[in-house]
């Protein structure tokens, strides 16, 4: 069973967008040192190698923390497997096309019928589906999507640690003139 509704909110989007109820809200900031986690051992190489493309992306935003290294480790890991599995659909289509043109036979429609059309292309393309959708939904807990992204550039989340400029004690823009 997934998750119900929406995930929540960072204490420091809640402290910009206001608290609707009037209830007092959480003091922002994590209660985790940020900074960029060590790479962990015994990933593979193109796990390795997805790691330093997301920490190159991250890591100016000011928003990985040390104890997210597990799950980005997990998520590098997943994505090297899509990769490798979709070089494998390729070598797969690409079989399924020999064999067809040595029997004779011609394939209807290009290569993702003719993969469909067979019990471990299926497999192989639901297999593709699931990981594909673990990813998205890892890297918008990452802030990697487009979506998100804009949502914590918009927030502020990463600035500082993430103390956001219209937290008490941090006055930024218009707010620095009215702080004095």
């Amino acid at each position: 069973m997934g998750l119900r509704g929406p995930a929540p909110k960072s204490a420091e989007l809640r402290v910009l967008e206001g608290q609707r109820a009037h209830r007092p809200l959480p003091a922002p900031g994590s209660k985790y040192a940020f900074g960029v986690p060590d790479q962990p051992k015994g990933m593979t190489a193109a796990a390795r190698r997805v790691w330093d493309s997301y920490v190159d992306r991250m890591a100016p935003l000011g928003i990985l923390r040390q104890v997210d290294g597990f799950s980005l480790a997990r998520l590098c890991e997943d994505v090297a497997l899509l990769l490798d599995l979709q070089a494998g659909t390729r070598k797969l289509v690409a079989e399924m096309k020999r064999e067809a043109k040595a029997e004779g036979k011609k394939l209807p429609g290009g290569a993702m019928i003719s993969l469909a059309s067979s019990h471990e292309g299926r497999r192989l393309t639901a297999t593709v589906n699931a990981l594909a959708s673990r990813i998205s939904r890892a890297e918008l807990q990452f802030g990697l999507t487009p979506a998100a992204g804009a949502r914590l550039e918009n927030s502020g989340v990463g600035n500082g640690g993430g103390i956001m400029p219209s937290a008490p004690g941090a006055c930024d823009g218009i707010e620095a003139a009215l702080c004095g």
